[in-house]
């Protein structure tokens, strides 16, 4: 069995920015929020001898009630996973009878506890421990998480004995970190790996559709909007390819009130798109599509990046009602008639098979190899049908297309006097290049470069 390590505590103690501090990452989101983190997460501690598994859970609160259960349901599982504890307390709030109570839950797994007095910066390490003791657990470190002091001696002194302790225990250590006991760390680094960012607005059934792909409840779900805050990476493999799915925060409408919570979850969500190589967009059958969906389709097609529409919880939709519904979600997004759109509900199971498929043939599409030839042909023959306009009394000229790059497809086309080409032939251009190629998802850019004459001689 993987060694693992499990952070917990009460609201707003540090836990995050411990975690953050030991992976020498900044994969959880901190703030002096209360109650950023939900789901857990997963990270390493890297020592010259041990790479260790970290998970990151979210606050326990003394008496939990709706969604709060369900959070307690996922730090409860990352307990029982543990091998050791760094349970996370305040030294500037004193012991409170939250760390009291959360002491005696734990106390009832018989797990190897450390206890963590954060905040312990300008103070007398002895002093910061000394009321800390009465929780009853042998071993009480004092730090400052957010300046980095007690870290090194944490895991010197306290982390990596046990763990030696753990080896002698179990006999034969097999050095490999899973992650999430599934997937081994260097797959999950692997470039070959298919990454797919989850996207849309609060509550369309982000976390219940990769729930659905895991085949087990690995994501808080709710109906209350804004559950997920924090992005999760989690690896899915089936028999053909490993997958990472990010599951992000819901993407709210813009608003010049937008709360500091809000300003930091949208910075984590359009990270976590530019790392992904498709992003799933999800729209609401209910709601049908909004203004709000449509921008955020327009902001990914920006990035470049492959798209698949994914519409949800069509199972509460009457066939009528969901045949008018494909007609309005088909002629505003004629702007992506490149991509797959996929009507499906996630908490039946229904359409993923077909979804799947197409995250296969997008990904493909990605990573398609063009060669000069056969780019030069397509756009000859585009020309062919319609000639590039005439600047200044002479027709542009365009003479040869390359690749030049991936995700997104990148065609590069060289002519004379192609900084004067407009608009809406470059469109003309790119559709054309997008249907011959048959590329799905991706949307193709294109740059125009003027060949440069060698023995022209300059004034």
């Amino acid at each position: 069995m993987q060694f693992t390590i499990t952070i917990i505590g009460r609201l707003n103690v540090g836990k995050s920015t411990l975690f953050n501090k030991l992976t020498k990452t900044k994969d959880a989101l901190t703030n002096y929020f209360p109650g950023l983190t939900r789901d857990r997460k997963y990270g390493y501690i890297n020592t010259e001898k041990e790479k260790i598994l970290l998970v990151d859970t979210a606050g326990i609160v003394s008496n939990p009630k709706n969604i709060e259960i369900k959070i307690f349901k996922q730090t409860l599982t990352a307990i029982k996973e543990a091998n050791l504890i760094l349970f996370v307390v305040n030294n500037q709030d004193g012991l409170m009878e939250e760390d009291k109570g959360i002491a005696r839950k734990i106390r009832i797994y018989q797990k190897k506890t450390i206890i963590v007095v954060n905040k312990s910066e300008n103070l007398n390490k002895n002093l910061a421990n000394i009321e800390f003791y009465s929780l009853g657990f042998k071993e009480v470190h004092s730090i400052s998480a957010i300046y980095g002091n007690g870290i090194s001696s944490l895991i010197n002194k306290r982390i990596i004995p046990f763990i030696h302790q753990y080896h002698l225990s179990i006999g034969k250590y097999k050095r490999e970190l899973l992650i999430n006991n599934k997937e081994n760390i260097e797959k999950y680094k692997e470039k070959n790996n298919i990454k797919i960012a989850v996207l849309g607005k609060p509550n369309v059934g982000k976390s219940t559709l990769i729930n659905t792909f895991l085949k087990e409840e690995r994501l808080i779900t709710d109906s209350q909007p804004g559950t997920t805050r924090d992005s999760i990476w989690i690896p899915i493999k089936n028999s053909k390819k490993n997958f990472i799915f990010i599951d992000t925060a819901g993407v709210k409408k813009k608003n010049k009130k937008d709360d500091l919570i809000d300003k930091i979850i949208k910075k984590d969500t359009f990270k976590n798109i530019i790392c992904a190589h498709i992003i799933l967009i999800i729209i609401d059958a209910i709601e049908n599509i909004t203004d709000q969906d449509i921008s955020l389709c327009n902001t990914v097609l920006k990035t470049g990046k492959a798209i698949i529409i994914v519409v949800n919880k069509c199972d509460l939709l009457k066939k009528k009602i969901k045949q008018e519904i494909k007609k309005n979600i088909n002629y505003k997004l004629r702007f992506l008639k490149f991509t797959k759109i996929h009507y499906i509900s996630a908490i039946q199971s229904k359409g993923i098979k077909k979804l799947y498929q197409s995250i296969y043939i997008t990904y493909r599409s990605t990573k398609y190899d063009f060669n000069t030839s056969q780019l030069t042909k397509i756009m000859q023959n585009a020309i062919k049908k319609q000639e590039p306009p005439i600047v200044k009394g002479s027709r542009i000229k365009l003479k040869y297309a390359h690749p030049g790059g991936h995700n997104p497809p990148t065609i590069v086309i060289h002519g004379k006097k192609t900084k004067y080409l407009n608009q809406s032939y470059k469109r003309y251009l790119k559709n054309h290049f997008q249907s011959n190629l048959e590329l799905i998802g991706s949307s193709i850019n294109l740059y125009f470069k003027d060949n440069i004459n060698p023995y022209k001689i300059k004034n």
